[in-house]
């Protein structure tokens, strides 16, 4: 509902890794390539990538092992390459399935590569061994797609997907960077430093490849595309059942980062990144020296994170005992029971143990944004339970302090991605270090991007925030392109906690324009998060910021219809839009000075009995734990403001 949601980011940007004199090539380059496929007919889908992309550069990676060849030489030789890789990464959506322009994809597939081709014939001859190489790359490219095709069908068997296949299929995908190579050979007339090279390249893409699997695991399960990551998660909980792997994604995620299955991948990487250097020592000049460096950068942070997790949740075991207080009413009974089924999978002692008690942690590599859900969940709690939840509140959020980038802000992935920050994490992080009393932290880590809201139009006239904190769009394609409703709805919150009255009129347009971004039927949509949470999420910042608008009301019709039409099963999935549509019940229940009847009375115990089933639901995973804790909470609280009520004469 978080992360598994966001669309797979750019890859491979060469921004500041080429110097000035060839990025203007490049860009030029781009030029010539963008008139040359545009001259074919209208219905021709020809995309080609951005610029700066780094494939439409990769033979001036290693023009310093061919001193003797110019830059001159070279350009047609990586635009010819770079329209071939174009032709490649649309051949992958239409094999994925991923466009609806079957006709114009396929015909732009052979335009490019004809004019790839064009480009290369005048440039080699045609008896020089770069063609019978590049067709080698060809035939590997091709057995690794259908290698990849016949696992991916439901009943094909993971098992033969070993190490030594997942390299293969690795190696076989990354021949467009070895035509760059095989070129510049063909070019200068020298094959001395090819095989070294060429040699670096299947290395670093192994390694890359490993990357890659973990950043997009959830991506992979959904689509059932195999990965050394996931077949090694599949044997090793799942007994080979790819059904089991798929429809358990809470075990899932635990096997992978708490099964030993991330470390052994990274260290893989690492140890073919390892070579990768090895083999290009004696060129030390190369650029392609900045990308393997790169990689091996992100495959020990990973590893680091890993170790910390360890260390920190070890840590918080040693000095953490919860002492519950026997229930006062039904709803707090809920609450007690999430309370400690959260604790036992954080590796802390909370009285007696769920009867379901299996290994089960939160995931927070990866998942900065459910750790900060459930972090402001327990705050909710906390002060019933006179501040005994601190030190694992206070461990979880010195996590996300820790999960901070050099940069500044926070990354939807454990891998770094080279996005720019972004609103979704500055507006859930700054709101827990505020409710977690640690505003020192907020003011010196969120800053920088609270100025940078104001200096670079994140708050936009409309009332509308951009989910990325960045200056002005550069032409990238990022995850989320337009303003989020529940995006921004987290983020005025936040500004409202740090400082009200400095944002106050930012905050004023965005919940005009949260008003204006309801559907007819009450409900507000999302690209960055899916189900009922959106409407949930504006809802929260509305009651919260101004309670008397008219669309709380609509709102709370909405979630009242949803409560009683849904059919609640013992899937994770209903668990989760369970707690949700109580949650969001509540609080328009409870916003000042309106009191309405959410649910009747006589649903209000057929829902304690739902939160009750929901917690023994197999696969539900902490953040759907979180959500029940907030739900119980809020209609203690409830119900405790109308025993006193009713009480007072």
């Amino acid at each position: 509902m978080t992360s598994d949601t966001k669309a797979s980011p750019p890859k491979d940007v060469s921004s500041g890794l080429f110097p000035p004199e060839i990025q203007r090539l490049m860009v030029d380059s781009a030029a010539t390539r963008a008139l040359a496929v545009g001259a074919w007919p209208k219905g021709v889908r020809h995309q080609c990538s951005d610029p700066d992309s780094i494939y439409h550069g990769y033979p001036y990676l290693f023009l310093d092992a061919f001193p003797d060849l110019k830059l001159a030489q070279v350009e047609p030789l990586a635009r010819g390459a770079g329209l071939i890789f174009d032709s490649i990464i649309v051949a992958d959506r239409v094999m994925d399935e991923e466009t609806e322009h079957i006709t114009g994809d396929v015909l732009g597939i052979e335009v490019m590569q004809f004019e790839g081709y064009r480009l290369l014939h005048p440039l080699i001859e045609s008896t020089d061994p770069f063609w019978n190489r590049f067709r080698d790359y060809w035939v590997a490219y091709t057995e690794a797609c259908l290698l990849e095709r016949e696992l991916a069908s439901p009943e094909a068997s993971w098992e033969r997907f070993t190490e030594a296949q997942a390299v293969s299929v690795a190696v076989g995908k990354c021949g467009l960077a070895k035509v760059s190579v095989a070129g510049l050979a063909a070019l200068a007339k020298d094959d001395r430093c090819y095989e070294p090279l060429t040699q670096s390249i299947e290395r670093y893409y192994t390694a890359r490849q490993m990357l890659d699997d973990l950043t997009d695991w959830r991506a992979d399960l959904e689509s059932g595309f195999p990965s050394l990551l996931l077949s090694r998660v599949t044997a090793a909980a799942f007994a080979g059942d790819r059904r089991q792997l798929r429809a358990d994604g809470e075990r899932t995620r635990r096997e992978i980062y708490y099964g030993g299955h991330v470390g052994y991948t990274m260290r893989l990487a690492l140890e073919a990144i390892a070579e990768s250097e090895r083999l290009t020592e004696g060129y030390p000049d190369l650029l392609w020296h900045r990308q393997t460096s790169a990689i091996r950068e992100r495959c020990q942070a990973v590893l680091q994170q890993l170790e910390h997790i360890a260390e920190k949740r070890q840590a918080t075991t040693r000095r953490l005992a919860v002492a519950l207080p026997p229930p006062s009413d039904a709803w707090q009974e809920v609450a007690w029971d999430a309370v400690q089924r959260i604790l036992h999978r954080w590796g802390a002692s909370g009285g007696r143990r769920p009867t379901d008690a299996g290994r089960d942690v939160t995931s927070k590599v990866g998942d900065v944004l459910p750790l900060a859900m459930a972090a402001d969940a327990l705050c909710d709690v906390d002060s019933l339970l006179e501040g005994q939840l601190q030190p694992l509140i206070q461990s979880q959020v010195d996590y996300l302090v820790y999960r901070r980038r050099p940069g500044g802000g926070w990354s939807y992935s454990a891998v770094s991605m080279g996005l720019p920050a972004d609103s979704d994490h500055l507006g859930l992080i700054l709101r827990i270090l505020l409710r977690a009393g640690r505003r020192e932290d907020a003011e010196q880590h969120c800053a920088q991007l609270l100025s940078q809201l104001e200096d670079f139009g994140v708050l936009r006239p409309d009332g509308a925030v951009e989910t990325w904190i960045r200056r002005s769009p550069q032409g990238e394609t990022l995850p989320v392109g337009e303003p989020d409703a529940a995006v921004t709805a987290q983020l005025l919150e936040a500004l409202a906690l740090f400082d009200g009255q400095r944002f106050a009129e930012p905050i004023e347009r965005g919940l005009t324009w949260l008003e204006e971004q309801q559907q007819a039927d009450g409900s507000w949509r999302s690209s960055a998060y899916r189900g009922l949470y959106p409407t949930v999420a504006c809802l929260r910042c509305l009651v919260a910021l101004r309670s008397t608008s008219s669309v709380v009301g609509r709102a709370e019709s909405f979630l009242r219809q949803a409560w009683r039409s849904a059919d609640w099963g013992a899937s994770a999935s209903d668990a989760m839009s369970a707690a949700l549509a109580l949650q969001g019940l509540a609080l328009a229940q409870g916003r000042a000075r309106v009191r309405t009847r959410a649910i009747d009375l006589d649903e209000l115990e057929r829902a304690q009995s739902l939160l009750q089933r929901i917690q023994g639901v197999s696969g539900i995973c902490d953040l759907t734990t979180a959500f029940v804790l907030r739900s119980a909470v809020l209609w203690h609280r409830l119900a405790r403001a109308s025993t006193m009520e009713e009480a007072t004469p």
